[in-house]
């Protein structure tokens, strides 16, 4: 059986499993960090720090990708980190460069918001450039 929720399992009438999606059942689970801010001012001190905080992330195993994102209506930006396991989201949290550029954020942004979450799966079909693209099989 397929539908909107993409493939489905097979099963009898009475089988409880057919009506849920395959990712459903056979989730793949990773995490996600958004840092969405108001930019600010910038000077070099910001991009050097900024330029260390993502090589570092790229550098810790468990890192797998990342998106950025601009509202032009609100000036927003966000940035979408994407990790396989909490523990290497981790890693990036406490590091000293992290904290440091934590600590100093306000030179350079107008406010901040970080939403960390659990992603239970992901999929597509293949068709644009994400850090995640896994078709669907």
């Amino acid at each position: 059986m397929t539908g909107k929720g993409g493939d489905r399992t097979q099963g009898e009438a009475g089988d409880s499993l057919a009506f849920f999606p395959t990712w459903f059942l056979f989730p793949v689970f990773m995490y996600t960090a958004t840092f969405t801010f108001m930019p600010g001012e910038y000077d070099s001190a910001f991009h050097e720090m900024d330029n260390a905080i993502a090589a570092i992330a790229r550098s810790i195993p468990g890192y797998l990708g990342e998106e950025a994102w601009e509202n032009p209506a609100t000036g927003l930006v966000s940035n979408v980190y994407y990790w396989s396991n909490r523990e290497a989201l981790q890693q990036l949290i406490d590091h000293k460069d992290h904290l440091k550029a934590k600590r100093q954020q306000a030179k350079w942004l107008r406010g901040y918001q970080v939403v960390i979450a659990e992603v239970i799966t992901s999929y597509g079909d293949g068709g644009i450039a994400h850090p995640l693209n896994r078709p669907v099989q």
